[in-house]
């Protein structure tokens, strides 16, 4: 690319703009207003003193992109000029400073400047050219202004302003923008159509600092009432259009927009020779098209208007291609008449074919498949088909289910802890807010249960408790090893909250508030997987929520989680089973505790020591655990069979014995 250095103004027959007196007595602008009018009559506009003085030389550290400071991105009021730096009684027109266009300049920055070789380039349109042009500019720190610079030489030439249209500046004063943010605007006008405008959080009787329209770019920009008739805001052709939207949704050039609005404007279409930008997603490039027909919705309010109609992904690729990128006159027919159709309670065939997209998505995502893509629904047809589906709705407006038949979790409890106990008590770590008792994780997958054991559940400190009685942490020995492994550890539970702060009432369960004593079990290795049998309670499945729950939010951290309702006396031990490492087969811990008999004390003191074998191993045999397992087994007693091993799922279950009595 050819450097701006070298470039020169074009030649021409061309008459020039009327010449610039570039010293402060001729600062006037060429219509006769005031250059400097006043600002709102009350309160500060952000950026008035938010100036910040740059160098004139031109640093050779600074290349191509790196913005220097400029002032702050909201426009500033004109401070009067500077004669320090210009020429007494020089004339200049615009055209002196100006340099052809070059397609291949960096884009601009925030603040509309364009750096390049060192030096500041702004955008200029000279009267009667189509194209733009460049201009050298520099921040001249007595005035808070850019100002033109030829590059023959550093001296300064006059003010130049950022215009309403995007990156283009002119000679004329630009206008005063106000950040919606900091300021309160009314919500209609007043008879000259101007918004009063207070500061932000204010009361409705609070002074008035002034009066404000909107541009084409949907910014407010300050008006000052007694100017508004001789200099009134420039009417912009489609209006509810900004350039950011012309921009993202079309492949033209910024310097063609005022173009684009023209044609646009005449013809309420996008113009035929301009290019659509090509978005993956069916339902954001149907909502941007959608501005077309429906042009005061907001981007939100389009896409509550297209998921009204209830589409499936197939229907939202064919309405991209029926509305032709913005040149079709109204919503296809088909359309209308597949809304009707989803909002027809009565109407047998409503949920046709959402359920043909949907078909088997609940086995795929209890499987660990997460490849449901959709189309887009409203709310209300989702909680409807949900409901169809047979979901249950709890008292967070969570969806839940009674008739999953299974959950698996990873633990470090001892299954004969929790047999002589009776229970599995709630751990601490849940999140709340999900089931309409205490949240339980647990898994739909087995082999993600096995991940979650080999990280001790999730809950490293847990082996800081001796039973799952214990209300607070006991103390790690000094010994040594496990003296170093636990000294840098924290504890979440360590003022008494691992089991939340819920009564007991339900339950005989006597909770051990003893502080101080010793901590047995940190040298413990092994971890179990149990199964956990949810017949016919509350489980709330995150990423059937994710799907068809829009209208409430869940925190989802594995695709794989449910949430077991668990009630405050916890889940009863018949429900809980002990999984063989080979992960063929389980039986209940109740089960493991009476077979391990007399052996059961010596057992759970080595588990503690870490001396009992993780898991299977081909070489060393199965652990004890297994073996209590295969001894239940071998004595034709009640043993679960793991159809599919390690891709056992939750709907995979089938169990050999009725459902208990009691969660």
């Amino acid at each position: 690319m050819k450097e701006i250095e070298t470039m020169r103004p074009k030649t021409g027959t061309r008459p020039k703009t009327p010449p610039i007196e570039t010293s402060g007595s001729a600062h006037s602008s060429r219509d006769g207003a005031d250059a400097n009018p006043v600002g709102p009559p009350a309160g500060r506009i952000p950026g008035d003193s938010d100036r910040v003085t740059l160098d004139t030389t031109l640093s050779p550290s600074q290349g191509t992109g790196v913005s220097r400071p400029v002032p702050a991105a909201a426009s500033v009021s004109i401070m009067p000029g500077s004669t320090s730096d210009a020429r007494p009684g020089a004339r200049y027109s615009l055209e002196d400073f100006t340099h052809p266009y070059v397609a291949g300049m960096p884009p601009a920055d925030a603040n509309g400047i364009r750096h390049f070789r060192q030096r500041q380039w702004v955008d200029v349109q000279l009267p009667g050219e189509e194209q733009r042009s460049h201009v050298y500019v520099l921040h001249d720190r007595h005035t808070g202004e850019y100002r033109a610079v030829m590059t023959s030489h550093q001296a300064f030439g006059p003010p130049i302003y950022r215009t309403t249209q995007n990156n283009l500046w002119s000679l004329d004063r630009h206008l005063t923008l106000l950040p919606a943010n900091d300021y309160v605007f009314s919500a209609t006008p007043n008879s000259d159509g101007l918004h009063e405008f207070r500061a932000a959080a204010s009361a409705s009787d609070a002074p008035v600092l002034g009066h404000a329209l909107k541009d084409h770019n949907h910014r407010w920009v300050y008006i000052d009432p007694t100017q508004i008739k001789d200099k009134p805001l420039p009417k912009v052709k489609l209006a509810h259009w900004s350039d950011e939207e012309i921009l993202n949704m079309y492949v033209v050039d910024e310097a063609r927009i005022a173009e684009f609005r023209e044609q646009a404007q005449a013809s309420g279409k996008p113009p035929q020779a301009v290019v659509r930008t090509v978005a993956w997603n069916d339902y954001i490039h149907v909502t941007g098209t959608l501005k077309w027909l429906y042009p005061h919705l907001s981007s939100s309010e389009r896409g509550d208007l297209l998921r009204s109609y209830n589409l499936t992904k197939t229907q939202l690729a064919k309405l991209r291609t029926d509305l032709r990128n913005g040149h079709a006159e109204h919503m296809p027919e088909w359309a209308e008449q597949h809304k009707s159709l989803t909002l027809d309670t009565n109407n047998a065939q409503r949920f046709k074919l959402i359920a043909e997209e949907f078909d088997g998505f609940a086995t795929r995502f209890r499987a660990g498949r997460e490849d449901l893509v959709t189309g887009h629904y409203s709310p209300d047809y989702l909680a409807d088909y949900a409901a169809h589906l047979g979901y249950l709705r709890n008292k967070h407006n969570v969806l839940y289910r009674t008739d999953i038949a299974a959950m698996f979790r990873g633990e470090t409890r001892l299954p004969f802890e929790l047999a002589r106990d009776g229970r599995m008590i709630h751990r601490k770590g849940n999140d709340t807010g999900s089931t309409a008792k205490r949240a339980f994780s647990a898994t739909f997958g087995l082999y993600k249960a096995t991940d979650y054991a080999v990280s001790k559940g999730g809950y490293h400190n847990a082996l800081k408790y001796n039973t799952q009685a214990n209300r607070y942490p006991g103390e790690v020995p000094p010994d040594g090893q496990r003296e170093r492994h636990w000294s840098g550890g924290t504890d979440d539970g360590s003022e008494g909250r691992r089991f939340g702060d819920e009564s007991d009432s339900e339950s005989s369960f006597v909770f051990d508030e003893t502080k101080g004593y010793e901590a047995k079990r940190t040298h413990q290795t092994m971890s179990f997987v149990y199964a956990i049998d949810t017949r016919g309670i509350e489980v709330v499945p995150l990423a059937e929520n994710d799907v068809l729950n829009s209208s409430s939010s869940v925190g989802i951290y594995d695709h794989m989680e449910g949430h077991i309702s668990m009630p405050t006396r916890g889940i009863s031990a018949e429900r809980i089973w002990l999984v063989h490492s080979d992960l063929s087969k389980a039986a209940r811990v109740q089960d493991v505790l009476a077979m391990a008999g007399d052996r059961a004390e010596a057992i759970e003191q080595a588990t503690w020591d870490g001396t009992v074998s993780q898991s299977y191993d081909i070489f060393y045999g199965t652990s004890v655990y297994d073996r209590l397992i295969d001894e239940i087994a071998g004595t034709e007693g009640v043993i679960l069979t793991l159809p599919k091993g390690n891709s056992t799922f939750a709907d995979d279950v089938v169990w050999p014995v009725p459902e208990h009595y009691r969660p």
